[in-house]
């Protein structure tokens, strides 16, 4: 039992964090009003976030604290159609102990059925299918998580309801966001918490 709780539990730590980072409610976000501009997503530890092509930055859902962060963005081509809904968000990670290729491997289905998962020059893409807070969006998303410049990067494609899914096409979305995005170690804070990445052991029962 020991050896199984080592196994998962790093990855269920891992994307708890992540997932902390930017806990939202899509329910009625589609309906927002006003329309984003920006393309960009800057954060005070120096790390940003680009748009995709045919993307824009919604400024209203960014957090921030510390070195972690979330952002979102959304498709804003054509009529401003928001047919489809990027979150990213992003943890510092020690450079000393960065997570194993196989922990965000494992880490990449957290909280969904995972339908495919597929690593490729330390990038991990994964198919998933979960229940969404928001019934306008399509059950199954496309998930990445990466490594880069010293940080865990996991982004979530969303598709609404009659919009296009297509797999290779979200691994294109998800492709130009980690390519997109930019640090600057100078503007890391001092104190930096890092994403926990080391499975945590239960005490041994004793008789």
């Amino acid at each position: 039992m020991l050896k199984l709780f080592r196994k998962f539990a790093g990855p269920c730590v891992l994307m708890a964090v992540l997932a902390g980072c930017g806990g939202m409610d899509t329910t009625g976000f589609f309906n927002v009003s006003a329309v984003p501009t920006n393309t960009d997503i800057p954060f005070r530890s120096g790390i940003q976030y680009s748009a995709p092509r045919g993307f824009c930055a919604t400024d209203a859902q960014t957090y921030q604290e510390e070195a972690k962060g979330f952002g979102v963005f959304v498709t804003c081509f054509g009529a401003y159609d928001r047919s489809r809904l990027l979150t990213v968000a992003h943890y510092p990670i020690d450079p000393d102990n960065p997570p194993a290729t196989e922990t965000l491997i494992q880490a990449a289905g957290f909280g969904a059925k995972a339908q495919r998962i597929v690593e490729k020059d330390g990038v991990i893409y994964a198919r998933l299918r979960g229940t969404l807070n928001d019934q306008d969006l399509q059950p199954e998303f496309s998930r990445m998580i990466a490594q880069k410049g010293g940080y865990v990067i996991m982004a979530n494609l969303y598709a609404r309801a009659r919009a296009s899914n297509a797999d290779f096409m979200a691994r294109q979305v998800l492709a130009q966001v980690l390519k997109g995005i930019t640090t600057d170690s100078s503007k890391m804070p001092q104190f930096v918490r890092y994403l926990p990445t080391d499975p945590m052991v239960r005490p041994k029962l004793r008789p």
